[in-house]
């Protein structure tokens, strides 16, 4: 997840959904969008090898924790995130 450097708003920056990403012998796996205000800002992602890993329960649990963490990378952590975004170099810097 990157920052624009327009606003404040994390971008995913593949073109592929996470959705149709798994590891290698996912068996089980459970999406959660992380939003704010109805805007997707994010996924909870949780796969497992194992088919019948996790449940229902599991589900209500992810979307609680996204739902928080949503908050959290929008509120107080969203210095943390700028913060961390400024001490990684840009590729573009990489390179030179």
């Amino acid at each position: 997840m990157s920052l624009d450097k327009h606003s404040s708003s994390p971008l995913l920056e593949t073109a592929v959904h996470p959705a149709h990403v798994a590891v290698p012998g996912t068996r089980k796996k459970v999406l959660v969008a992380m939003k704010i205000a109805g805007r997707e800002i994010g996924f909870l992602n949780v796969e497992s090898e194992r088919e019948n890993a996790l449940g229902p329960e599991d589900r209500v649990l992810l979307e609680s924790v996204a739902d928080l963490l949503a908050r959290f990378l929008t509120g107080p952590g969203k210095y943390l995130v700028l913060k961390a975004a400024k001490s990684v170099p840009s590729p573009k810097a990489a390179a030179a």
